[in-house]
């Protein structure tokens, strides 16, 4: 993991409204951060467990390293009084003394897991953070979001991604012509290049409107069909069933739990 290059994405995690907004933008961006793994939460009835599944080999002091850096930044986005429920880790228990960890994660840890595991409960992940702004972070995702394709100008995907964006931004078209031309290639070269990455342009297209729907859907002053002529749809009916193709649910359903979180009544707790 390369866990200096957070930076990037530091204002947006910094400015996000809870610990559960910050988690899922952590995942969104740690892929273009790094290829060496993906972030996943996973919600059950009473915890949200943040599991790092590594896409390759991931030796014990480096799993010892990111899980402990990940813990550090939550506890500096939160609290320090932040403890985890459970700590899992992919390695086999150490021959020594298990206290250290222990100690430092102050809650219990095992060992031989398919993930690495931060598990947390409910309150935690969904109790309002005191600097939160989610009108601000969504704001920087895009700008983290540009920054990042700038800085691996040879991703052919990011560079699609932002061209996409831009394009949107300025004309709310995201035909593949459009995009080609901020890109100075053809339709056939984007074509060539991105199925050198196994992806094609409208799985590319789908990934990013995906990703500005859920900005755009956190900001309730944003009706629903403003948003779907700004991500490039002819009207909310096709963008609600690109919604749910992508999810499993609508844009208002989406809007409605994202509010319910944000204003969930354990913040009085």
């Amino acid at each position: 993991m390369k866990a200096p290059d957070l930076h990037v994405v530091g204002l947006g995690l910094l400015s996000s409204g809870s610990m559960l907004s910050f988690t899922h933008r952590l995942a969104k961006f740690l892929p273009m951060i790094t290829g060496a793994g993906r972030l996943e939460l996973q919600e059950t009835e009473s915890t949200f467990r943040v599991a790092t599944r590594p896409f390759g080999p991931m030796g014990a002091n480096a799993q010892d390293s990111w899980v402990a850096f990940l813990y550090g930044l939550m506890r500096q986005i939160n609290s320090p009084q932040l403890k985890p429920l459970s700590v899992k880790l992919m390695h086999s228990k150490p021959a020594w003394s298990v206290d250290p960890y222990r100690e430092h994660f102050q809650a219990p840890v095992t060992f031989g897991h398919d993930a690495c595991v931060l598990e947390f409960s409910r309150a935690d992940m969904l109790q309002p953070l005191r600097s939160g702004c989610e009108e601000l972070a969504n704001i920087q995702d895009v700008s983290a979001l540009s920054y990042l394709t700038r800085l691996n100008s040879g991703d052919v995907v990011a560079r699609v991604q932002m061209a996409i964006i831009e394009s949107l931004r300025e004309t709310d078209s995201v035909s593949l012509e459009s995009v080609a031309d901020r890109l100075r290639l053809s339709g056939r070269q984007i074509h060539q290049r991105l199925g050198e990455s196994h992806i094609n342009y409208q799985t590319v297209l789908d990934q990013t409107r995906h990703f500005l729907a859920k900005e755009k859907l956190n900001d309730p002053k944003i009706p629903i069909t403003e948003i779907a002529y700004q991500l490039g749809f002819t009207d909310s009916a096709n963008f609600s069933r690109a919604f749910k193709r992508w999810t499993g649910g609508s844009p208002r359903g989406y809007r409605n739990r994202e509010r319910r979180a944000f204003k969930s009544p354990v913040a009085a707790l």
